[in-house]
């Protein structure tokens, strides 16, 4: 018995194209063709990747639009003042900015990360040594940076789900599995830590309209009966928190027995 496709075969599948963040992406998709991106969703795994990417566009340009402020500003100053007195004066006004956006602590680098569609080094660059971007070869260097729908997803793995970058909530984590749960759309996703591949997908709930929409603890709870193989326990938790009906249960229960 395929368990996940048994649950999925009843649930309540809500179409990702019907979401507020496919909307949100949607109204973006001028970022997204200037990057050579076609707004063309073929999952929701891509749609949260998309996300992501916009989100870090928005960082990005807030960094960039601080130092033009900056250097406006200090513009008569810049030929009097040394490389390290201007990192340091930008530094100081930058800080500020920095403490309003989304970011994350990478703990393979040890730095934190502001554009995830960028490496962490790059990542410094902007936050410690802004001036460096404006040198020819560094410029050239991160314009010529490859960045796809799955940029930061391949830096720094589904960990970038788990930031302020991302819709998705953490709901489990062991040593060789963490999973996501989206919401909107009632929906878990399971990943394996160690090459990022997707386990599965599991829609919690039925169509049924009085029952309850699923929320993160019911996602946590949930996911711990999957991982144990603890089925019917699975299918018990959905029915004593009216997550599906006396009829899907029904069915549900006869899949496992």
């Amino acid at each position: 018995m395929n368990f996940i496709a048994v649950i999925n075969k009843y649930s309540r599948d809500i179409k990702y194209n019907k979401t507020n963040l496919y909307h949100y992406c949607e109204e973006h998709k001028k970022e997204l063709e200037d990057l050579n991106i076609r707004f063309k969703v073929k999952s929701e795994i891509e749609l949260f990747n998309m996300e992501i990417l916009l989100h870090a566009l928005d960082v990005k340009d807030a960094i960039e639009g601080s130092y033009n402020l900056f250097a406006s500003g200090h513009y008569d100053m810049f030929e009097y003042i040394t490389y390290e007195e201007k990192r340091k004066m930008f530094n100081n006004d930058l800080k500020n900015v920095l403490e309003t956006l989304p970011h994350f602590y990478d703990e393979e680098s040890s730095r934190d990360i502001y554009i995830p569609i960028y490496s962490p080094d790059i990542n410094n660059w902007y936050i410690n040594d802004y001036q460096i971007l404006l040198l020819k070869q560094h410029a050239e260097y991160v314009k010529n940076q490859p960045i796809t729908l799955d940029t930061a997803f391949r830096y720094y793995g589904p960990v970038v789900f788990d930031t302020p970058f991302s819709s998705l909530e953490k709901v489990y984590e062991n040593e060789s599995h963490i999973a996501y749960y989206y919401e909107e759309l009632g929906a878990i996703y399971l990943f394996v830590k160690e090459d990022y591949s997707l386990i599965c997908r599991i829609v919690i709930g039925d169509d049924n309209r009085h029952s309850n929409r699923a929320s993160i603890e019911d996602a946590k709870e949930l996911v711990v009966y999957y991982e144990h193989g603890e089925y019917t326990q699975f299918i018990q938790y959905m029915y004593d928190h009216q997550l599906i009906s006396d009829r899907t249960y029904k069915k549900l229960i006869k899949k496992v027995k």
